[in-house]
């Protein structure tokens, strides 16, 4: 699968986070699925402010060195600005990048998007493009409405 390219201006984003690894995450003591659980529990998403619309975005930055080391997994949405964040949610702003593009299989959210991640890896293990690792994020729009059947794009910032 090979990715569409775009460039994006700088995104600020609102919402919950902790640090993991791909190492971890390939565990059972992954973080990421209790992130998401989390963030569906508390229903995280209504409590955004400034929102700029309804997408919900899976973020991946202040990485350590590469896809071998430690990083921030952050869910939550873009806003408008970072005014009135509450105590409860963290901030970030992803900075303007080009980005590689890649689409998931339509799916079942929880299959096609590791799946989808396998995908990108394997893609830049036999690329000339080298990624940047300033800040990805998975765009969970109304494609995804449905986590049955969803579709996600994964945004991979590039040199």
């Amino acid at each position: 699968m090979d990715p569409n390219f775009t460039y994006l201006e700088e995104k600020k984003v609102i919402g919950i986070g902790c640090r993991t690894s791909n190492q971890l995450e390939a565990s059972r003591e992954g973080n990421i699925p209790k992130l998401w659980g989390e963030f569906y529990s508390r229903q995280v998403g209504n409590s955004i402010p400034n929102k700029k619309n309804g997408y919900i975005l899976g973020v991946y930055t202040n990485y350590e060195t590469d896809v071998n080391g430690t990083y921030t997994m952050m869910i939550g949405s873009e806003v408008y600005s970072e005014e009135g964040v509450p105590s409860s949610l963290i901030h970030t702003t992803l900075p303007a990048s080009k980005y590689a593009v890649f689409p998931s299989e339509k799916g079942h959210v929880a299959e096609v998007v590791p799946k989808a991640w396998a995908s990108v890896w394997e893609w830049f293990r036999q690329s000339n493009i080298k990624r940047a690792y300033k800040a990805d994020f998975e765009l969970y729009d109304e494609r995804s409405i449905d986590p049955e059947n969803a579709i996600v794009e994964i945004y991979v910032s590039i040199k």
